[in-house]
């Protein structure tokens, strides 16, 4: 291998313990520093920085290569935008043949094109059950359908991830929606991983049927295109979360492992362990998120016992270089890796990460609204660039809501 280049909710005991999980992994990654008002400067939602503050380096911004999507407004009338990395340019997104609603926070980073992968769905009436799955939207709004499944759109992961050229999509699907009366025990965090072509003709397909998928909202990031359309790397329950034949995921999975898939062929190999996985934008490496959580954590529970892995700031980073015969380098610790991240967007040029991170001292700030009254605000985040070789960074984009559905390529 070359890589060079609701139906009714039915309520019980996992639902709460699943809604109480989304909760707490709001108040840990979105309330960490409090969300008392903010002294100094307030930052609008989605705006873009008037220059580097202090600290930062502005000349950063010209060896950058890549675009940020990103949705901003009211929860009912969202809009999409794009930042050209390199130049700070943005635009906003046209959505056509809003006849078919959009969910944001299923929708994937764009391709070479510019084209992005976004979730659709119809809600269940007396007339025609609910409908469920992904457009394709390029530059000038035009939409092109890829897949619908006759299934509530609680069957889709928030996962998403479109190949370089746009012509596939993989996504993750529950093999039964999670709220089901007969739903097996697990299924919760129990993906399976699924292809979607767009050239109209080719049926989507289950790309393998053992591997059960590590991912949903609270996690993310489990799955990751190369460069080549061809090859993905996925994170996947380890042998542990296995051996008792059923799909009993933990969020907590100190296993998991990273398999690189062909999506031709199906087959696929481990490339070692791993809970989360970004290949650079050009095929030179991939970065891996490790498991974080210490002996005292994993020996059960303890009064001090630290929040869960999925919880807890990404700074466990590892890169692991591509070779020509397919295989992969050993972990490699990266020489910078940013103190205030709080989630990975992208490694780009197998150089540059991206990442939402904590606002700058005396850059502007703020606390987000609409808020759950059982976490109430939390504070608004930036979104950073920082040169891992050199430990350079820069602000792109601020006044960003931890609840955003951002994506880079």
């Amino acid at each position: 291998m070359s890589i060079h280049h609701p139906r009714a909710a039915h309520w019980n005991r996992r639902n709460v313990l699943s809604m109480s999980a989304v909760a707490l992994a709001a108040a840990i990654t979105g309330c960490a520093s409090g969300a008392r008002a903010p002294d100094g400067p307030i930052a609008p939602e989605m705006s873009l920085p008037a220059g580097a503050h202090a600290g930062e380096t502005a000349s950063l911004r010209t060896r950058l290569r890549g675009t940020l999507m990103g949705w901003m407004g009211p929860r009912d009338r969202r809009e999409l935008f794009e930042l050209n990395l390199q130049t700070g340019e943005r635009r906003m997104r046209p959505l056509n043949g809003l006849d078919t609603p959009v969910r944001p926070w299923q929708s994937s980073e764009p391709d070479r094109q510019g084209r992005v992968a976004i979730g659709v769905y119809t809600p269940d009436d007396k007339a025609s059950p609910a409908s469920s799955g992904f457009d394709l939207l390029g530059p000038s709004g035009q939409r092109q359908p890829l897949v619908r499944l006759n299934e509530p759109a609680r069957v889709f992961s928030s996962e998403t991830a479109l190949s370089f050229d746009g012509n596939r999509l993989a996504h993750l699907r529950a093999p039964i929606p999670p709220s089901a009366p007969d739903a097996p025990r697990g299924t919760v965090m129990a993906f399976h991983l699924w292809i979607a072509y767009s050239d109209g003709h080719t049926e989507a397909r289950r790309l393998f049927a053992d591997p059960l998928v590590l991912g949903d909202g609270l996690l993310g990031d489990t799955i990751s295109w190369f460069p080549d359309n061809r090859h993905l790397a996925v994170v996947v329950q380890g042998p542990r979360g296995r051996a008792a034949g059923a799909p009993t995921l933990s969020r907590d999975e100190p296993d998991a492992q990273v398999l690189i898939v062909d999506t031709d062929s199906g087959q696929h190999r481990p490339m070692g362990p791993g809970r989360q996985v970004w290949v650079s934008s050009d095929g030179q490496s991939v970065l891996v998120r490790l498991h974080e959580v210490s002996a005292e954590a994993a020996s059960g529970p303890t009064k001090n016992r630290p929040p869960p892995a999925w919880a807890q700031r990404p700074t466990q980073l590892v890169r692991r270089a591509a070779r020509p015969n397919g295989e992969f380098g050993p972990p490699q610790a990266l020489a910078h890796t940013p103190q205030d991240i709080t989630a990975v967007l992208a490694w780009l040029d197998d150089r540059y990460l991206v990442y939402r991170g904590d606002v700058t001292p005396g850059a502007p700030s703020g606390l987000t609204t609409s808020n759950s009254p059982l976490v109430g605000p939390k504070r608004l985040q930036a979104v950073k660039v920082m040169d891992t070789q050199t430990g350079e960074f820069l602000t792109v984009l601020e006044g960003v809501d931890p609840r955003s559905r951002i994506a880079v390529r």
